[in-house]
């Protein structure tokens, strides 16, 4: 899986160099990762259980988030931008009321704060859902899980190729009020974890579909298949993210909807894709 989307990232690429920045860094990074995929993928063969999981779940971490970050790279070269049509569906929908200007309505300091702090939480859901496997010395539950995780991450990041766009809190083209573009206030760090979260996220056209949503909903529906007791620490939070989404502004509802569908697609293809390529609770995973 890694391996076909760095080539898919890397064809990309090499369709838009005329128009690409420093066109060497992605396809220095991804051919990089790509290489370093098949040499790992051919040093764990004949490997089973946990020495074949746990090096898969470390590589999986340290080249996945660099992975998305290099997007940057790439993804704003794209000819098209959807801001617009994201608006229009989101407006469309709700009979003509935006639906994040009616959440701005209901903004508090308060609000703002604790929902700021779960959209920080996001980031912990995969490594928390992960390491409870590993917790419960659950081999095959953690294989299917890196599974489940890394595809519905892979699949998000092909959405944005596919419809890049930016979120309301850049208003890059003033579809919202002047005051979207601000930080909203907090009470304590929001702010802080706000220009942190933007900071660090460096592609900036990575709104549909949300991956936030998808991602965590996959997260907490594999907790449950796998009867873990992850499900229960995650669900409150994980319904509280997929509503800060589009109250702090990072998404158009439309991104919402879509990152739904994205987390039922994975839930329902990871499954059979895991046992035909590895057999029935395999704990082997994909390279």
């Amino acid at each position: 899986m890694h391996a076909g989307f760095y080539a898919f990232v890397l064809v990309a690429a090499a369709l838009q160099l005329g128009t690409l920045v420093e066109a060497w860094k992605p396809l220095l990074w991804y051919g990089g990762a790509l290489v370093a995929t098949l040499v790992v993928a051919r040093s764990l063969v004949g490997t089973t259980g946990m020495r074949s999981t746990l090096p898969r779940v470390v590589f999986a971490f340290a080249v996945a988030p660099f992975s998305f970050l290099m997007l940057a790279t790439v993804v704003p070269s794209h000819p098209y931008h959807g801001e617009r049509l994201l608006h229009a569906v989101d407006t469309a929908i709700c009979f003509g009321c935006n639906p994040n200007e009616a959440l701005d309505a209901i903004a508090t300091p308060l609000l703002t704060e604790l929902l700021q702090l779960v959209y920080a939480f996001y980031y912990l859901i995969p490594i928390l859902l992960l390491w409870s496997f590993l917790a419960e010395k659950k081999t095959g539950a953690l294989s299917r899980g890196l599974f489940a995780v890394m595809l519905c991450l892979y699949l998000s990041y092909v959405g944005y190729f596919v419809l890049p766009a930016t979120g309301p809190n850049l208003n890059l083209f003033g579809l919202y009020p002047p005051h979207f573009a601000e930080p909203m206030p907090g009470v304590w760090i929001a702010e802080q974890l706000r220009a942190s979260t933007l900071a660090m996220e460096w592609i900036k056209h990575d709104c549909w579909p949300s991956g936030h949503t998808a991602l965590a909903l996959t997260c907490l529906w594999t907790a449950k298949r796998e009867r873990s007791r992850a499900f229960a620490i995650l669900l409150v939070p994980v319904v509280l993210l997929v509503f800060s989404t589009m109250y702090l502004r990072y998404h158009y509802v439309t991104d919402v909807i879509f990152g739904f569908g994205l987390a039922w697609l994975t839930l329902r293809v990871a499954p059979p894709l895991h046992a035909r390529y590895y057999g029935p609770g395999s704990p082997q995973l994909e390279a």
